[in-house]
Order: C-alpha cells, then sequence, then structure tokens
C-alpha cells in the first residue's frame, strides 16, 4: 500500500487564496511559535499557504495549511554574575586567550530573565593595556560554542561589540577572574540562521449557512476542548513515555481567545502521510492503527484506576455532538439517507445479478428495509457510556483520520513504521468498541475482515494490556488486566449494529469522487433528503459504492446480526 503524495506549498505571494486571512494570522502565529520554541525574539518574515486543504470529505471544518519562515533577531543581551578562568601566555599579553570553566546567567528578555548557560571552548585576542591589569578590556574575533541544553547543545555564536572591565591579581595574569558589567550583542546566527515551520490551522466553514446546516458549532468546540483539555490532561498523565497521546502539537486551541482557530504541528514534513481511503487498509496498516488506539484507550482506563477525580473532569470536557435529540433533526434524516441509498443500491445490484445472487441481495434489502426510522434512536443508545470500560474515544476513526509515515526495505519496498491520529471533532465517552468498529466497517475490505477479523482484536487487546500495564507500574493495580479479551469480544458484539450503519453513513464519502464533491455551502437542509436528490445519488452511486456497501450489509446477514 502506497501513502498518498504531499500536497505541494504554492508561495503566498503567488496564491490569493487565503492570503488575507493567513497575513492577519501573521502576529499571531509569531507569539504561538515564540512560546512553543521558547524564544521571545524569534520574527516571522514570510508565509506560504498550501491550496486548500479539505478534501471534501469533512465537511465539519476548513482546514489551511501554512508554512512559516523566521529568524531570530539579533538582540542586546545583558550578563551577568560571570566567571572564569583566563589562560594568556605570560610573554604576550595581547596573545590568544583560552576561557574554560565559563559559566553565567544570561537575560534574554521578560520571559525568561535567567537561563542558565554552561559555555566552553572559548577562544579571542585579548588587547589591554599593559600598565593597569584592571583597566577596560576590548575582546574581538571571539567565537565560541554554547550549552544551553537545549535540543542543539551546540549552535554556534558570534559575540560582537564587547567589552567589559577585568580584575586580575597584580602577580598572575593567568587567576581568576571576576567579570562584571558586562554587556555585548548576541548573534544567533546558525549556518542557516532561518526556521521553517508547518502548520495547520483549523477553521469552522467560512459560510455561516454551511455551520448552520452541519452544526459545526459544538462540533468545533468539542475539538477544542479535546486538544486543549483532554490531551494536555493525558500528557500529564503520561508523562513523555511512549503511552503519551500520538497526536499533532497542539499550539492552540482555546474556548475563550480566539476560539475560532486550532492550531496544530502539520505531520507531513516529518514524513507523515494519508493512505488513499478507496484503497482501503491493509493487514499491517489495520494493525498498527488498532494498536495505537488501543494505547489511547488505555490512558483512560489506567487515569480511571489513578486518579478517578481528576479522570472524571476531564471526561465532562467533551460531550456528544453527534447522537443527541438536539441533533436529531440533521443526522436522524442523513442516517436514513444513507439507509435508503444502500437499499437502491442493493436493488440495481440485484437485478445485475439476476438468478445468480440476486435473491440473496433482495433478502439484504427486506432485511435495511426493517431498520428505517429506527437508525438515530439505536445509534444514541449504542454510544452511550457502558461501564466498567469505557473511554473516551477518538470518535471519528477511519483512515482519513489516520497519518503513517513508513521507511524504505529491501527491494524498494516501503514498510510501516509509525501512526499518529487526527481529528477529535467528536470525541465522545463511549464502549472503546464504537472506535474499533467505526474502524473496521469504514477503513477494512471484507476480505481483511474474513480473514484477520479476530487476529486485529486480539492484536489492541494485547496492546491495550501493555499500555495499561505500563502507565499503572508501581501502583496497587500493577499486574492487572483492564479487559479480557472475553470482555472486548463481548462489547464488541453488543455494539456490532454500530459498525453496519457508520459503515453505510460514511460509504458515500469514502468512495466518492472528489473531484465530484457538491458544494454544500450551496445546499438547504432539505435539499440533502428530498426524492429528487435521492434518485439522483442513487443514479451516480460509483461501482466501488455499490461493492462496499454490498460486501458490508452480506456481512451482516451472513453474521446472522442483521
Amino acid at each position: 500500500m502506497q501513502p498518498l503524495k504531499s500536497q505541494s506549498m504554492t508561495s503566498l505571494e503567488q496564491s490569493q487564496q487565503g492570503e488575507e486571512d493567513i497575513s492577519s494570522d501573521r502576529d499571531f502565529l509569531q507569539e504561538l511559535l515564540r512560546v512553543s520554541e521558547d524564544d521571545p525574539t524569534l520574527i516571522l518574515h514570510h508565509l506560504e499557504v498550501s491550496p486548500a486543504c479539505n478534501s471534501g470529505d469533512n465537511y465539519m471544518s476548513a482546514v489551511t495549511r501554512v508554512r512559516v519562515r523566521g529568524s531570530r533577531k539579533a538582540g542586546t543581551l545583558a550578563m551577568v554574575e560571570w566567571s572564569g578562568r583566563l589562560t594568556t601566555c605570560p610573554e604576550d599579553p595581547g596573545s590568544i586567550l583560552s576561557v574554560t570553566e565559563w559559566s553565567g546567567r544570561l537575560t534574554t528578555g521578560p520571559e525568561d530573565p535567567g537561563s542558565i548557560l554552561s559555555l566552553t571552548e572559548w577562544s579571542g585576542r585579548l588587547t589591554k593595556d599593559l600598565e593597569d591589569s584592571g583597566s577596560i578590556l576590548s575582546l574581538t574575533e571571539w567565537s565560541g560554542r554554547l550549552n544551553t541544553g537545549l535540543e542543539d547543545p551546540g549552535s554556534i555564536l558570534s559575540l560582537i561589540e564587547w567589552s567589559g572591565r577585568l580584575t586580575t591579581g597584580l602577580e598572575d595574569l593567568g587567576s581568576i577572574l571576576s567579570v562584571a558589567e558586562w554587556l555585548g550583542r548576541l548573534n544567533i546566527g546558525l549556518e542557516d540562521p532561518e526556521g521553517i515551520w508547518s502548520l495547520v490551522l483549523k477553521r469552522q466553514p467560512p459560510k455561516v449557512s454551511t455551520r448552520e446546516l452541519l452544526r459545526t458549532d459544538p462540533v468545533f468546540k468539542n475539538e477544542t476542548a479535546a486538544y486543549s483539555r483532554v490531551i494536555l490532561s493525558f500528557e500529564r498523565f503520561s508523562g513523555d513515555g511512549e503511552d503519551a497521546p500520538r497526536v499533532p502539537k497542539c499550539l492552540h486551541a482555546n474556548l475563550a481567545f480566539r476560539n475560532d482557530v486550532i492550531v496544530l504541528e502539520d505531520l507531513q514534513p516529518a514524513g507523515f502521510r494519508m493512505c488513499d481511503r478507496q484503497e482501503g487498509l491493509d493487514l499491517e496498516h489495520s494493525k498498527l492503527a488498532l494498536q495505537e488506539l488501543a494505547r489511547y484507550h488505555a490512558l483512560s482506563l489506567a487515569m480511571k484506576c489513578l486518579e478517578p477525580e481528576a479522570f472524571l473532569r476531564t471526561r465532562h470536557q467533551i460531550r456528544e455532538v453527534i447522537f443527541v435529540q438536539e441533533a436529531a433533526h440533521l443526522f436522524s434524516p442523513s442516517l436514513e439517507t444513507a439507509c435508503k441509498m444502500a437499499i437502491g443500491g442493493l436493488r440495481i445490484s440485484a437485478l445485475q445479478a439476476g438468478d445468480d445472487g440476486g435473491p440473496l441481495l433482495l433478502k439484504a434489502v427486506k432485511a435495511l428495509e426493517s431498520q428505517r426510522g429506527t437508525i438515530f434512536n439505536k445509534m444514541v443508545g449504542l454510544v452511550k457510556p457502558s461501564e466498567p470500560f469505557s473511554v473516551i474515544t477518538h470518535g471519528d476513526f477511519w483512515i482519513n483520520n489516520i497519518l503513517f509515515r513508513y521507511k524504505e526495505e529491501g527491494g524498494g519496498r516501503l514498510a510501516v513504521e509509525d501512526v499518529r491520529l487526527l481529528d477529535l471533532q467528536v470525541a465522545r465517552y463511549c464502549s472503546p468498541a464504537i472506535d474499533i468498529l467505526h474502524f473496521l466497517y469504514t477503513s477494512t475490505f471484507r476480505d481483511t475482515r474474513r480473514r484477520h477479523y479476530q487476529e486485529l482484536l486480539r492484536a489492541y487487546h494485547q496492546s491495550l494490556t501493555a499500555a495499561f500495564q505500563r502507565l499503572v507500574r508501581g501502583s496497587p493495580h500493577e499486574g492487572e488486566v483492564p479487559m479480557t479479551l472475553r470482555e472486548l469480544r463481548r462489547e464488541v458484539t453488543r455494539c456490532e449494529m454500530y459498525g453496519l450503519f457508520a459503515g453505510m453513513w460514511i460509504m458515500t464519502a469514502v468512495t466518492a469522487d472528489v473531484d465530484n464533491l457538491p458544494d454544500v455551502g450551496s445546499y438547504r437542509l432539505e435539499d440533502f433528503y428530498s426524492d429528487e436528490s435521492l434518485a439522483n445519488w442513487i443514479s451516480t452511486q460509483t461501482p466501488s459504492y455499490r461493492q462496499r456497501t454490498k460486501d458490508l450489509v452480506l456481512e451482516y446477514l451472513d453474521k446472522g446480526i442483521l
């Protein structure tokens, strides 16, 4: 399976799309990056904007990818409390110096008035008044290596306009120095003084009519809470270990300030790619995705045990935004239309099959007909919490919300090695089986499920157990199993109809031609569900849609669930 190619960037000067919005965000992004990079001197001086990133299968948000180019402006530093050992050639007071054991406190600005530095490998040329060993010094040709304890402990520095007062013992030019009132200008000029950051900005759809039609206000608020409250809580709980949530770094998500935008790390430069939803995921990708999902679910189960009150506060930060009665006017007709479309596609397939398979397909049609008028209420019941196994779920765990990274193996083969989760818009508190079923019946083909269904459940369960035990190590819960494999299977069976309904609901988006998607903003609610629209959608169903819908319904019929 090959990942999709990344989109190319278009210069802001060459593209007017999004220019006004992004330019107005320049100062905002600069402040976010200054905090994120812990560098108050960072200056943004160039932005590039990609074409619209929304692929059309998620109308809930408008996504813009931005590449930010910036540099750290040379600024005046105040250095205090400096001391060091000076070694000179006694015969030549103006000779090359070697300064070692150098430490001090650096004042860089109000946000960080006292970062500790360790300076090593210093050399320079000293010019001083020979008559007065305590006179003003002028240090020139001064260079060195700065160890700040950051990820790059060896950034090259260039010090200019450097002066100070030197006090030494008159008898010994190599004695201990005490340097006070020391000022200089620091030019943080790495070989490439620029930094490049790639960000993703998520906003609600620009058209008010679209936001009202799709009820995106509570959805966007839910995602903001997921990043700003839930993920932060999980990160605090898990520390920096392997079980920290693997989602894009969030630079901004705030319910009170600038609540119109979520700013995330863009994972494309790190090599993460989205797979083609029309190809589905094979066993290798599916197993890795479910193992990562299990680690995410384990955070809830472990936090429930160790910090029950904190977890209760965390889980109440999000709420159900789809399967609630106040959204029934939108999503109930949508689910019913999806069922009608599936029935229409099955009828056409039955006619094409004739005696060879036609009767079975008509049986499937009858089975689906029996579900009409009940789907939304059944979904409401299925997503309600069921203790003791409920967790904070992803909510929309399917192929388009999962990124993979690859490594090359022999023969030019790409092997998947890492995964990240995207899009927490409909995060909810419910059975983990909901996420599992959502994934299996939207992102894999029937053959993969037929051959590997139990293997995938075992992979999920093993990852869940291992992550839980790592998280509770050293506590009274050490060695416990949060859920047995039998209990997991029982949960999946209890929630099984969710997979059928979710699969039918999303299959149009999964199999759609992205070049022929409708402009949702131009629709009214009644346009979606009219008989005319339904007939038009059935007539334009792709062969892929009909095949996958047929496979989905027949699988449930074979299992005796439908």
